[in-house]
């Protein structure tokens, strides 16, 4: 009985996570990353037309294939037409061949299998829209590859771009995408996702190599507007594979500005990625103000041909206005390896990194270098705080020592220069604003029966900020008609006025839908963060219960 016993405890441990919990990113399995696990998340496949050949998608109109679609990856195989609200479910099957639209294709959904395609200087699926938004596109549970390698073109597996947004809804959602990058060391620039976006976009999940000797891979690439986009960039994986090509260091996430204009772009959030970088660079931040960079972490830091892991500012030439003010990196886990540089900066003001972990004693914390190209107005002063630096002995912070160069280091109690870091205070306070960290950024009810109320959904809010949080409303809302009565609604919280820097605070949301079929709302949050007002996309399923003669029937019921 006890052999019994043991056996049976060893199989259910067997059975649990080597790595920790199932998830994808630090602290986790990295079992749900990519295009894995199920595609109709708990639902039923959406049914629809059975398409048989390459053609035109009609708007509104829910697709599906049952076999392999498509025989030539040169050209387009299919396009989207005017005004969007496309479903295409590949079935786990591969469509070869170009998806290309780009008018008004708000609404879309493309997922569940893989599409190959060889177009030099073009995307496998070539997404746009504009600013007639009426409903949410998601890419998910996809394998794109582009298989070409161009010479001077660049290649990327994915481009959407979504402009002109007023950021009240969550436009844009990229996630369970597996995508390799071949190598390609002739291609100018080359990728898995590159988005050109307006507002509200959440990028998630997603599993993404750079193969060798790919010139300039750009595994997540963000080409946004100016001013608040409300971007979230988190729980990917992003691989980069020892690069020899001596130009296009390679860049895992990269989120680049306007090139003109004083403002850059805003409010972004880039949290809990696990990155391999090797010789290329994880993170890119070129024109970003705002910004928020937590609990990602960095493996495999190496010497990256000039550059850092982290690498700010630096534009590429005199016409910009460079960004990367108030540029918060906290909670960050970095093991640098041979000649690394953890943080790298130019021409960037404003910048602090905290409360962090950095190991390996072959590298540096961290490079500051005199402004390389003077935008309009004169340089830009160039500083960097660090405090809070754990493990870091041995490791230094270098400074080109220009007169627009301004380090502080905070060392056994003091605030000094650029040196040796060897014992490394933790932060003291360092003024600054109070900051929004919204977590998770949707959330999706399970159908409920018209007029009764589900189970409650946690929204936790956060202030990873430097100063008290002064919250003005929480508020739930529906956007689906009917809108009143609401079908959302706070059932309790914990957040009350204030919110104190570097704490958190819950709100629960129930669901009771007041009219059968789909159902959308949001819960806004207003507060004097810069962000603010922040939205949190909330939706659900009405269903109606029909009495039949000797019983009962339930279902869907259409507006």
């Amino acid at each position: 009985m006890r052999r019994l016993f043991f056996i049976l405890g060893f199989l259910l441990l067997s059975a649990l996570p080597l790595y920790g919990v199932v998830g994808c990113g630090p602290g986790t399995d990295n079992s749900d990353c990519g295009n894995v696990g199920d595609p109709y998340e708990g639902g039923a496949p959406p049914g629809g037309t059975e398409l048989t050949a390459c053609g035109t998608l009609a708007a509104g109109t829910a697709y599906y294939i049952t076999a392999d679609l498509g025989s030539d990856p040169t050209v387009t195989c299919l396009t989207l037409a005017y005004g969007g609200h496309q479903t295409l479910d590949l079935r786990r099957h591969t469509l070869t061949g170009r998806i290309w639209g780009t008018i008004n294709l708000n609404g879309l959904t493309i997922f569940n299998g893989s599409v190959n395609c060889s177009i030099a200087g073009d995307y496998c699926i070539h997404l746009s829209s504009d600013s007639n938004y009426t409903a949410k596109t998601r890419l998910h549970h996809l394998t794109p590859h582009n298989s070409v390698d161009p010479g001077t073109i660049g290649m990327a597996a994915v481009w959407a771009s979504w402009t002109g947004l007023d950021g009240t809804n969550l436009a844009l959602e990229v996630d369970h995408i597996t995508c390799y990058v071949g190598t390609a060391p002739n291609a100018s620039r080359s990728g898995c996702l590159r988005i050109g976006t307006g507002k509200k976009i959440d990028i998630l999940n997603n599993d993404l190599t750079c193969n060798a000797d790919t010139k300039a891979c750009n595994l997540i690439e963000v080409i946004p507007e100016a001013g608040y986009v409300n971007g979230l960039i988190h729980n990917n994986k992003v691989t980069i594979t020892t690069n020899t090509v001596s130009q296009g260091v390679p860049r895992a996430i990269a989120v680049s500005g306007p090139d003109s204009g004083s403002t850059g772009t805003q409010g972004w959030q880039v949290y809990s990625n696990y990155c391999t970088a090797n010789n290329g660079r994880c993170f890119r931040f070129r024109q970003v103000n705002d910004l928020l960079v937590h609990d990602n972490e960095v493996v495999n830091c190496a010497a990256t041909m000039g550059y850092g892991c982290y690498h700010f500012g630096d534009p590429s030439n005199g016409t910009e206005y460079v960004g990367d003010a108030q540029a918060v990196i906290y909670n960050e886990t970095i093991a640098l390896d041979t000649g690394g540089v953890a943080f790298w900066l130019r021409d960037g003001n404003g910048w602090t990194v905290k409360n962090s972990t950095v190991t390996g004693t072959h590298g540096k914390l961290g490079s500051l270098l005199t402004p390389s190209q003077a935008p309009p107005g004169g340089p830009v002063p160039t500083s960097a705080t660090f405090c809070g630096i754990a493990g870091a002995a041995g490791l230094d912070v270098n400074s080109t020592a220009a007169a627009s160069t301004t380090v502080h280091v905070y060392l056994a109690g003091t605030w000094t220069g650029a040196g040796t870091i060897d014992n490394m205070g933790s932060c003291p306070g360092v003024g600054g604003t109070p900051l929004v960290l919204l977590s998770p950024t949707t959330l999706t009810f399970n159908p409920q029966v018209v007029g009764t109320t589900s189970g409650a959904q946690t929204i936790t809010l956060s202030n990873p900020g430097d100063n008290t949080l002064n919250i003005t409303s929480i508020v739930a809302s529906t956007t689906s008609a009917p809108t009143s009565p609401g079908d959302f609604n706070i059932a309790s919280t914990t957040c009350g006025a204030t919110l104190a820097a570097a704490a958190s605070c819950a709100v629960n949301v129930s669901f009771t839908p007041v009219a059968g079929g789909s159902r959308t709302g949001r819960i806004r949050f207003t507060t004097d963060a810069a962000s603010s007002p922040d939205d949190i996309s909330l939706s659900g399923t009405g269903t109606i219960v029909l009495t039949l003669r000797g019983g009962t029937f339930r279902g869907m019921s259409k507006n």
